[in-house]
């Protein structure tokens, strides 16, 4: 009987290594989404500074 009950006990939650894999995967979306946004950021900069330009 202990033995089950320490089966089932062990059988709950992640493991280690798959919430490494998560966070790894989470960590490379997050990287992806800050390179596009200094993109985007740096696109917005160049517009303003040329819509500056033509009101000058």
């Amino acid at each position: 009987m202990r033995t089950m009950k320490r089966h089932a006990k062990s059988g709950r939650g992640f493991s280690i290594i798959e919430l490494m894999v998560v966070i790894g995967i989470i960590g490379l979306l997050a990287s992806i989404a800050m390179s596009e946004f200094s993109l985007f950021r740096k696109q917005a900069a160049d517009k303003t500074a040329l819509a500056d330009l033509r009101n000058v």
